[in-house]
């Protein structure tokens, strides 16, 4: 079973505002399959992603990961579903941590970070 996430790109600067929490939004084009939701993975870098634990999951297109760490790089993809099964990864967007930017994928579509501050 396959779904099409039809994601996109996009880059985005993380706030200049100084303390340890990182929030980042992340966005994505709809599927242009049949889906009951989407499901949102993040690891640390040199981390495998846990795929039974979503740190994310709902209806939308856009989500906010909260309380990460502004000092550690994560990364991030997004995977539809249904009731047939999951879709494949999207293209991996990243945090480079310490408000540097952040978000890149390849031609294919992957999520984006919409926003990223600290807080």
């Amino acid at each position: 079973m396959w779904l099409n996430l039809g994601l996109t790109v996009l880059l985005a600067l993380v706030s200049a505002h100084s303390s340890i929490a990182l929030d980042i939004t992340l966005a994505w084009d709809p599927s242009s399959s049949d889906v009951d939701g989407y499901k949102a993975f993040c690891r640390e870098a040199g981390q495998n992603y846990d795929y039974s634990q979503p740190a994310w999951e709902g209806w939308e297109t856009t989500c906010t990961i909260y309380g990460l760490d502004d000092e550690t790089s994560y990364y991030f993809v997004v995977r539809a579903y249904n009731d047939l099964g999951e879709s494949g990864n999207s293209n991996e967007a990243s945090s480079a941590g310490a408000g540097t930017e952040v978000g890149t994928a390849a031609e294919a579509g992957g999520c984006f970070i919409a926003s990223a501050f600290k807080g």
